[in-house]
């Protein structure tokens, strides 16, 4: 079997998450994670996706 090798481009996905139409997420802190958690969601699905 084949191995797939995926090239991602990981900042115009970070700046699509960014600025994705999404309720504000922030750490106890108060930081921004909204890029953060919607990346992630953006990754997992992609290797759901692939399996």
């Amino acid at each position: 079997m084949a191995k797939t090798f995926y090239v991602l481009d990981g900042h115009a996905q970070i700046y699509r998450a960014f600025y994705a139409p999404f309720r504000d997420l922030t750490s106890p802190a108060g930081e921004p994670t909204r890029a953060t958690f919607v990346f992630s969601q953006m990754f997992l699905n992609l290797i759901r996706q692939r399996r």
